[in-house]
């Protein structure tokens, strides 16, 4: 026994040792998330009475070099008017995607509170609502559920680079990010369970685990829907894989989808989605009515004014924004609200996705490629959704640009070194999101989606316009001799 417990701590302290740099990031970042969380604690009291308490919303004005400069970190009530809310009728006895649920009595008051999520993050809200530290355990297990997603993140960036450096940079950065701080830390917005699931989710695929990775990923689709455009890597990992899974160590490409795979995966998806859907799927029309209905899509009502406050934004907003015609307003508009747009980039990702089982790489080069893949994904879910989007959710695009933040990082024969770039690009694509305005942030998004497009494809951009180049040389080369040889040779005595 005394030998076991001796062997138990000896390997603790190797892995201690091997994971040092790590674990002292985790504890610096637990001291800075502690104090965060405990000003939004201090700042959700001081002022406003429920359903409207919230920490700072992030308005006001800075002076630079002689300007003043307004910002709108564009937080929100979310927490008291709806988690809460939700929580307490729960509580009460009322289920959800019902239409009694969303409406509740506070102060002699009616509000219309709709629930518009899967039902895990319910679960979520009402566990943090029976913690002795009320009005902030919905707030405490959301912060929680950040944190821990820097654990898979560390865990694929160390898998992928093989190197223990990558992955604390990769961890930092998403630890200290000023919009993970913001919006998770401090505003205690809902992006922070999905997001861990799903990075869950990529940690074990990579691992080789596809059962857990499967089950993590189906688990993330039930705290938001968003998740469901993740599984596209998962499936397309396992209908097309890099080489078989069979212990052999050779690069064996699968030509043909493994359909066997997929009929297993969808089975068990299916069992693991009906058992979270209980009681709820026993009426399925109003379930997934309520789940998928309340998302719609956005129309502006207005083609030539920018929306309220409370609206989300769309690509459309940028066009009004910069003066645009109002034909060609309406035109993206209806591209975008229905659907048109968003489909346009991720059937060609998906595409791209199969592919890369067939291109033989290694494990490695593999996942890291379908970790760029997923990254430009769900860039374009993010800018082109038809239900627009908020500054929060950009949290779900943090950790890929953490784990794939320069050119360097995203290369499939990547030197594996720790770029300064790695550090300062993800902090860099916060402070674009945070700070301008609520209607010209998405033209950040469009920029860094561009730039990641251009040099993570950078070979292939340079051979494209080499070919382009060499054949109309070629062109003008063969046009060129063949008017040499076309021309005949003559003097004018011919014509005496």
């Amino acid at each position: 026994m005394v030998g076991r417990l001796r062997n138990t701590l000896s390997v603790l302290a190797e892995r201690s040792r091997h994971h040092r740099g790590f674990l002292v990031v985790l504890v610096v970042a637990a001291v800075l998330w502690a104090i965060v969380f405990q000003t939004a604690c201090i700042d959700f009291v001081a002022e406003g009475s429920r359903p409207f308490r919230a920490s700072w919303l992030g308005n006001g004005q800075i002076s630079l070099f002689g300007y003043t400069l307004p910002y709108n970190l564009e937080g929100w009530a979310d927490h008291d008017y709806f988690y809460i809310s939700w929580a307490d009728q729960f509580l009460s006895g009322h289920l959800p995607y019902a239409d009694r649920f969303e409406v509740q009595e506070i102060n002699d008051w009616v509000y219309y509170q709709p629930y518009f999520l899967p039902p895990l993050f319910l679960y979520v809200c009402v566990l943090g609502r029976v913690l002795p530290i009320q009005p902030f355990g919905i707030g405490l297990v959301l912060t929680l559920f950040g944190y821990l997603t820097t654990f898979p993140i560390y865990g694929i960036a160390v898998q992928l680079s093989e190197r223990n450096a990558i992955g604390i940079a990769s961890s930092a950065t998403y630890l200290f990010n000023p919009v993970i701080l913001y919006y998770t830390v401090f505003q205690w917005l809902n992006p922070a369970p999905f997001v861990f699931f799903v990075m869950l989710s990529f940690y074990f695929l990579i691992k080789g685990s596809r059962t857990a990775g499967l089950l993590s990923m189906v688990t993330a689709a039930f705290f938001k829907q968003i998740a469901l455009f993740f599984a596209l890597p998962l499936i397309a990992s396992i209908l097309v894989p890099s080489k078989k899974h069979n212990g052999d160590s050779s690069n064996f490409t699968i030509k043909q989808p493994d359909f066997s795979s997929f009929s297993r995966a969808t089975k068990i998806s299916l069992c693991y989605a009906i058992l979270l859907s209980i009681p709820y799927i026993l009426n399925p029309l109003s379930y997934l009515g309520f789940i998928f209905g309340h998302i719609g899509s956005v129309h502006l009502s207005d083609y030539s004014t920018l929306p309220g406050p409370n609206r989300p934004i769309t690509v459309a907003v940028l066009f009004i924004l910069f003066g645009a015609p109002e034909g060609l307003v309406q035109i993206i508009d209806f591209l975008q609200s229905s659907s048109l747009l968003l489909i346009l980039g991720v059937v060609p990702v998906f595409w791209s996705m199969l592919r890369s089982g067939e291109l033989g790489a290694d494990n490695q080069d593999y996942w890291k490629h379908i970790l760029f893949l997923s990254l430009l994904m769900i860039f374009w879910v993010h800018i082109f959704s038809p239900r627009g989007i908020f500054k929060y959710y950009t949290v779900a695009l943090i950790p890929f640009v953490c784990l794939l933040p320069s050119n360097r990082a995203l290369s499939r024969k990547s030197e594996r070194t720790l770029s300064p770039f790695c550090i300062i690009n993800p902090i860099l694509f916060s402070v674009l999101i945070l700070i301008p305005d609520r209607n010209l942030y998405i033209a950040f998004l469009l920029f860094a989606l561009l730039l990641y497009a251009i040099f993570g494809y950078r070979d292939k951009w340079v051979s494209l316009v080499s070919g382009i180049y060499y054949k109309r040389n070629r062109m003008k080369s063969s046009i060129v001799s063949t008017n040499a040889t076309l021309q005949v040779p003559y003097s004018s005595s011919q014509f005496s």
